[in-house]
């Protein structure tokens, strides 16, 4: 992973963190090896429905990555599915303002 994205130019390429708030790759890979990235929620798998997900951590770890990686550029909703859990969708994009 390491070799392949700091061959690349920075700036010419960008990742995301599919699934940051329960197995955020970021801090393991020195903030994605100086190539920007998007800080991203998986909310279900498979458009599984349900009220349920990490609500202190959706509501605050995008904000701290922001203060402690200075190659992250934004915020990403990996969903498998549509309007599954909308206040989860809410919180996270209520994020951007923060950030």
């Amino acid at each position: 992973m390491r070799t392949m994205m700091e061959a690349v130019p920075p700036g010419r390429f960008f990742t995301r963190d599919l699934y940051a708030e329960e197995s955020p790759v970021w801090m393991e890979t020195d903030s994605m090896f100086g190539q920007p990235w998007l800080w991203c929620s998986l909310q279900n798998y498979g458009g599984r429905a349900g009220m349920y997900g990490m609500m202190d951590t959706v509501a605050q770890a995008p904000a701290w990555a922001w203060s402690q990686s200075p190659t992250m550029v934004g915020l990403g909703l990996t969903q498998e599915g549509l309007e599954t859990n909308p206040v989860m969708s809410d919180l996270l994009t209520d994020n951007t303002w923060e950030i």
